[in-house]
């Protein structure tokens, strides 16, 4: 994304989500209320006293893959803005959290039981172990580690439907508590966790356990609003699924991105299987890969 200031015209927005550009000035307050962008401007523009600006937006992953990406568009805005404002080229961190703070505010007007994972974890990099403060989010982020122990066995494919993270999650939420899952999915999400920490620790030898604790809360997903049961009900039939490997969704428990957990040998057949769904690796690994910010020019 970019950034720039300009003397005149208020904002101006492009985003190849977008035939054409838009005036901020222009926008209703239902699509101020409904688009992350114009929020995110809109907010901006003020909070930071940048009357007149050029935005914008370009990526080359497609915003049904499940990675965050209305969070993503938030934050971008909000630490380029902070550049501008403060005339700076790089930001510390805790200008870093001051932008994720603002960007989950704005992601809980339209995902009320949104967390915030996702933008610390934007804001931050790394693998971010971490117990929220809604009072004072994000509170003490407790650990950040370096996720490269985990490339040897993480592949990230794309491909799907996509998932609505709003339709979605609350179909999800509301399923899980009429059906009194939610207790049951968030002790099987933290056992999850806790296997993906093993895993970053002690390499192959806990694989067999997360596997075990993924499957665990897969079935509780399983039969849920969008969830992808005949890709799941293909991979049943291949060796060592949920023994040596597995596999699980991102996102808000729907068609989104698919995780393959395992080391490439073990998932060779995996990967075949997805394939013939029409899944592909996603273009950059999410580990290997940063992301680079571009705030224009600080004049």
């Amino acid at each position: 994304m970019t950034l720039t200031k300009k003397k005149e015209g208020g904002w101006t927005l492009a985003s190849d989500l977008w035939p054409t550009a838009r005036a901020l000035n222009a926008a209703t307050a239902q699509d101020i209320s409904s688009e992350p962008l114009l929020q995110v401007a809109d907010f901006a523009q003020h909070h930071f006293a940048l009357p007149h600006a050029d935005c914008t937006i370009t990526s080359e992953l497609d915003i049904r893959f499940g990675l965050g990406s209305s969070t993503a568009l938030r934050l971008g805005v909000l630490l380029a803005a902070a550049a501008l404002h403060q005339n700076l080229t790089t930001l510390d961190e805790h200008t870093k959290l001051e932008a994720a703070a603002l960007a989950f505010r704005m992601q809980r007007v339209q995902q009320s039981f949104a967390s915030g994972y996702d933008v610390l974890t934007q804001a931050l990099g790394g693998v971010i172990l971490w117990t929220p403060d809604y009072q004072n989010w994000p509170g003490q982020y407790l650990k950040k580690l370096d996720p490269k122990p985990l490339i040897p066995y993480l592949q990230v494919f794309v491909g799907g439907a996509g998932a609505p993270t709003s339709t979605v999650g609350g179909s999800v939420r509301t399923a899980l508590q009429d059906s009194g899952r939610q207790r049951d999915f968030y002790e099987a999400s933290n056992q999850c966790i806790r296997g993906w920490l093993n895993l970053w620790q002690e390499g192959a030898h806990a694989l067999p356990k997360l596997c075990q604790d993924v499957a665990t809360q897969r079935r509780i997903f399983a039969g849920l609003p969008y969830f992808p049961e005949q890709l799941f009900h293909n991979f049943e039939f291949l060796p060592g699924f949920d023994q040596s490997w597995t596999a699980k969704t991102t996102g808000a428990g729907g068609e989104d991105a698919i995780l393959l957990i395992g080391t490439h040998g073990d998932t060779e057949e995996a990967t075949a299987c997805l394939a013939r769904e029409g899944w592909y690796p996603l273009p950059v690994h999410p580990i290997e890969h940063g992301a680079s910010l571009y705030s224009g020019a600080l004049s």
